[in-house]
């Protein structure tokens, strides 16, 4: 390699760092404010909660650890490579985190009065929105793809100007374990969903869908339940592998697993 490569490759190299350094930079100014303020000196000699830059937060509500206390245990605003907005957390209620969770960059989250409870190893994307009026329950190793929006209230009410009825506005969301919400996804008032869901980009997901059984796919607008038996791989290293080998195959249009501890393979090491 010739000194020119050489030195082109080292710039390029401190430039990729540099930006993977501003994607992850934590504001310890506000890290060591809000743990303090919202956990007291458990929050000061732990710092579960890391606040990375560019998050607005307006809270008056209360954000709650339920379980054991650990130093970045909730990652709020890392990683903005699709988002240029603000992360903002705006919190008038309510919001527990169980374990783990990530929020990355451009998402906001508003808590008005409701309950926001966030399960164990929980990932949500870039640029989603979650907004809160009277409860959602996030389960444990749900994953949630960019620019998806979570509404438990449809904010307005409408009338029915044949019987003047009027009907409840909001409801209740609970999210299954181990489920996976793709890109720009719409999750309203009322969803339910099963354990190890799989919800298609684009989809408006309306209604009780826990009747179905577990792994089943929904899609459409509004969504359906389209096939069963279906769950996301999140194992990094098996990714690659079979990435690699659908790459280097193009006649390829399967493999099949040796079979494994399914969860192993679907759960993995997905959170960072």
């Amino acid at each position: 390699m010739s000194k020119l490569s050489t030195i082109r490759n080292i710039i390029l190299s401190g430039i990729i760092e540099y930006n993977l350094y501003k994607y992850d930079h934590i504001c310890w100014i506000k890290t060591i404010l809000y743990n303090g303020l919202w956990f007291g000196n458990a929050g000061l000699r732990h710092l579960p909660i890391l606040i990375y830059n560019n998050v607005e937060i307006l809270s008056k509500g209360k954000i709650l650890i339920d379980g054991e206390m650990s130093y970045g245990m909730v990652r709020l605003g890392i990683w903005k490579a699709k988002s240029h907005n603000k992360t903002r957390l705006m919190n008038f209620g309510t919001i527990v985190f169980k374990g783990d969770t990530v929020i990355q960059a451009g998402c906001v989250i508003e808590v008005y009065g409701g309950k926001i409870e966030f399960g164990r190893h929980n990932k949500f994307a870039e640029s989603c929105k979650i907004m809160c009026n009277t409860n959602i329950t996030i389960r444990d190793h749900v994953t949630v793809g960019y620019e998806s929006t979570f509404m438990d209230t449809d904010f307005h009410f409408t009338i029915d100007v044949n019987n003047y009825k009027v009907l409840r506005n909001e409801g209740k969301i609970i999210i299954g374990e181990g489920s996976w919400i793709s890109s720009n996804c719409k999750i309203m008032k009322g969803v339910k969903l099963p354990k190890y869901s799989v919800v298609c980009t684009n989809s408006l997901v309306l209604g009780d869908f826990s009747k179905y059984p577990e792994t089943s796919m929904f899609a459409g607008i509004p969504a359906k339940p389209i096939k069963n038996g279906k769950r996301r791989i999140f194992d990094k290293e098996l990714e690659s592998k079979l990435l690699t080998s659908f790459r280097n195959n193009t006649d390829l249009e399967e493999i099949i697993l040796k079979e494994n501890d399914l969860d192993s393979l679907c759960y993995g090491n997905k959170i960072l």
